[in-house]
Parts: C-alpha cells; sequence; structure tokens
C-alpha cells in the first residue's frame, strides 16, 4: 500500500492506493498545522505503508512536517514528485520542466489518462491555473490567475471604502448584481468563467476540435455552474495523477 499526499496552497489531501487502486480522497486545510496535526489528521488514520508519495506546493514547512512525521512513525522518507519532460504519454511544453507546478504536471497526467481528446485542465483554489493539452499528450503550456476568494481580497483590501459597502452576499448566478457584496464575489466568479471559455477557445482553435473541460480544486463548484457547456469536475485529480506516476515507479 501506498500513501499519496497532495499539499496545496491551501489544503492537504491524502488517498492510499493499493494494487493500482486509489482510494477515497480526503482533505483538510493546513495553515498553522504543527507536527502534531500531520501527525493526528494523516499518520494516525493511515496503516503503515510502503511508499510515501508526495506533491508539494504549499512550502517547505509542510514538507518538513510531513518528512519528520512519516520518519518517526513508519520509518520511511517521503518521495517528492516534480514535472518531467514526458511522462505517462504526455510531453511538457517548459524549457525548463522542472518550472512547472507538480500539482498543474499530475492533473495534466490524470487528465489525459482519462480522455482521449484534447482538454483543458483547470484548478480552482487560493490560484486558478488552466492547461491545456492535445489528444496526442503534448502540452500547449498553462496560465495563472488569482481565484476567486484572492480576487475578492485584493478588492476589499485594496480600495478606501468597498469593504465598507459589501455586505452579505446573496446565493445567485447573475451577471450583473444589485448589491457591493454579490458584485464582488459575482464578478471573481464570472471572470474566470470567462477566462475558462477564452482558453477553451484558444485549444480549438489551435488543435481543431472542443476541448474537454476538466475541473478541480477546492473552489471549482464557483465557476462550474457559469461555464456555456458541460465539464467534468474531479476532485482527486492531482492523487490521481500521482497514483500514475507511483504506479509507473
Amino acid at each position: 500500500m501506498m500513501l499519496l499526499v497532495d499539499i496545496g496552497n491551501t489544503r492537504v489531501k491524502w488517498a492510499t492506493c493499493e494494487a493500482g487502486c486509489l482510494g477515497p480522497q480526503r482533505a483538510e486545510p493546513h495553515a498553522g498545522w504543527s507536527l502534531q496535526d500531520v501527525q493526528q489528521h494523516i499518520v494516525a488514520l493511515t496503516r503503515l505503508p510502503e511508499r510515501l508519495i508526495v506533491s508539494n506546493v504549499g512550502g517547505p514547512g509542510m514538507a518538513t512536517l510531513l518528512t519528520v512525521a512519516a520518519a518517526q512513525a513508519w520509518g520511511i522518507q517521503p518521495v517528492f514528485v516534480q514535472a518531467r519532460g514526458a511522462a505517462a504519454g504526455v510531453r511538457n511544453a517548459y524549457a525548463e520542466p522542472e518550472k512547472l507546478g507538480v500539482d498543474r504536471w499530475l492533473a495534466l497526467l490524470a487528465a489525459h489518462a482519462m480522455v482521449s481528446a484534447a482538454a483543458c485542465v483547470v484548478s480552482v483554489g487560493t490560484a486558478m491555473t488552466i492547461d491545456g493539452v492535445d489528444a496526442h499528450g503534448q502540452h500547449l503550456g498553462g496560465l495563472i490567475t488569482p481565484g476567486p476568494q484572492l480576487m475578492v481580497q485584493s478588492l476589499l483590501g485594496g480600495t478606501s471604502d468597498i469593504a465598507a459597502r459589501a455586505g452579505a452576499v446573496q446565493a445567485t448566478n447573475a451577471v450583473l448584481t444589485t448589491d457591493t457584496a454579490t458584485g464582488l464575489h459575482n464578478g471573481a466568479r464570472h471572470a474566470l468563467a470567462a477566462l475558462i471559455v477564452r482558453v477553451a477557445e484558444w485549444v480549438r482553435m489551435h488543435v481543431g476540435q472542443p476541448p474537454a473541460i476538466i475541473l478541480t480544486g477546492g473552489a471549482s463548484a464557483l465557476v462550474a455552474d457559469l461555464l456555456p457547456w458541460g465539464c467534468q469536475s474531479v476532485p482527486d485529480l492531482v492523487l490521481r495523477g500521482l497514483a500514475i506516476i507511483a504506479n509507473e515507479a
């Protein structure tokens, strides 16, 4: 049995992988975590793994905590995955492949394994990333923009009076709203949805076919309902990519 861990900017997600099958994903926000938190939430709930495979974009602090906890509890060292030039039929478009965020790389691997067509792989969290891949596994590049909450926070913190007039957010998908708080939140949501549509159209023109839209990330539900065509929501997409890498080794 392997333990797969995805340390994101805000949340840590993990699942076991046994006989090539990925177990259910668990997730927790990790801000302020101590060694005891790692032991309580991850180690204590997992039987002894043979291997520990990790994707980390959450910084060195969580990496150190997980390394210490794994050594103390299981006597094993985690393997921290990096993006590569090619793996599992996907070719990285970056001139320096290791500089592509490992979470984006793993999501690409998982998405390409899921669909036999071109795809836009969208992760919506603290940041939103969009990567394109064609039907033959060629990564087309990607982009990064603030996620919905970060967009809202930047306006609340960077303007003089919006926060004072914000009030409560109304539950609506309306493009134009009649109160400040809803205007802030829906402005961010519609901006991100429009960017997904823009990138999907660029991919369609580039490869000659509409791409599949694959969404992941803790805030993906905020944009999914605003897209003009169907999409697949895959909460454990990065863990699926980790499982591909782990099972290849």
